[in-house]
C-alpha cells in the first residue's frame, strides 16, 4: 500500500522591511512628540517662555541689541528644553517600555529611531521659524531697523546651528544611553563639566575648545573664523556622531 506524501504547507517568509514607508513614521513620530503629557507639557513651557522673553528682551533690553542678540539671548528655553523633548522621544520608549509595541508593528528598528531623528528635526526647524518671526515682530514693534534679507539669513542660520545642535546632542545621548533620567544627567552636567575640568590645567586646556559643547553651538556660528572649523568638527563627532552610532548599535540590539 502506498500513500502519497504532500507537502506539509509553511508559512510565508516575512518580508525583510515592512511596509510602513518613511513618511508615515516620520507622521507617527511627529505625533508621538507633542501626543504624551511629558512632551506636552514641555512644549508648552518651551513656546510660553518664548513668547515671554522675547518681547520682554525687547521693550527692557539695552538699545544696542539687535536682531541676533535678541534670538540669541530670548531662545534660551529652547536650547535647554527642546533636547529633553528629544531624549524623551528616544529613550523615553525604554524607560515606559512602549518600544516593545513599537517594535513589535514596525521591526525596522534603524528606521524608526531614523524617523524619530526626523521627527526632532522638524521640530527644530519649526521652533526656530517660530522664534525668528517673535523675534522679527518685536522689533519692528519697538521701532529698530530690520537687517537686510542676507541679515535675517545669517541670524537664521545662526540660530538654527545653536537649537539645532543642542537638540542633536541630547537625542544622540538618549540613544545611546536609552535611559532618559542618566541621559538628563549627562547632558546638563558632562558637556560643561569636561571643559571646565580641561581648562584647570595648562598642559590640558587647549584641548578644552574641543570638547566644549556650549562653546561650540551656543558661541555664534556666523562671526566664526575658518580656524575654528577643527574644533567644530571634533564637537559634532565627539557629541553627535559617535553617540548617534552607539545608539543605533544599541536599538538594534537591545531586548524589549
Amino acid at each position: 500500500m502506498t500513500t502519497t506524501a504532500h507537502p506539509t504547507p509553511t508559512a510565508p517568509a516575512a518580508s525583510k522591511h515592512s511596509g510602513i514607508t518613511m513618511v508615515t513614521r516620520t507622521r507617527i513620530e511627529l505625533r508621538k512628540l507633542v501626543d504624551t503629557r511629558s512632551s506636552t507639557t514641555l512644549l508648552a513651557v518651551m513656546f510660553g517662555l518664548l513668547l515671554l522673553a522675547i518681547p520682554l528682551l525687547g521693550v527692557f533690553a539695552p538699545e544696542d541689541l539687535d536682531l541676533r542678540g535678541l534670538t540669541s539671548e530670548g531662545s534660551a528655553p529652547l536650547v535647554f528644553l527642546l533636547p529633553v523633548v528629544g531624549m524623551l522621544a528616544i529613550a523615553g520608549e525604554w524607560r515606559h517600555r512602549t518600544a516593545l509595541w513599537t517594535y513589535a508593528l514596525d521591526p525596522a528598528r534603524s528606521r524608526v529611531l531614523t524617523a524619530k531623528l526626523i521627527a526632532i528635526a522638524l521640530l527644530t526647524l519649526a521652533a526656530a521659524v517660530v522664534t525668528l518671526v517673535i523675534a522679527l515682530i518685536v522689533v519692528a514693534l519697538v521701532g529698530d531697523t530690520l537687517p537686510s534679507p542676507r541679515g535675517i539669513l545669517d541670524v537664521a542660520a545662526g540660530l538654527l546651528w545653536a537649537i539645532g545642535g543642542m537638540t542633536l546632542v541630547g537625542a544622540a545621548l538618549g540613544a545611546a544611553l536609552l535611559n532618559a533620567p542618566l541621559a538628563l544627567t549627562v547632558f546638563f552636567l558632562v558637556p560643561q563639566l569636561i571643559p571646565q575640568l580641561l581648562r584647570a590645567w595648562s598642559t590640558t586646556a587647549p584641548i578644552a575648545p574641543y570638547v566644549d559643547a556650549h562653546a561650540a553651538f551656543l558661541g555664534g556660528f556666523a562671526d566664526r573664523p575658518a580656524a575654528q572649523a577643527p574644533e567644530l568638527a571634533s564637537v559634532v563627532m565627539l557629541w553627535i556622531v559617535l553617540p548617534m552610532v552607539v545608539g543605533f548599535i544599541r536599538n538594534a540590539r537591545q531586548d524589549v
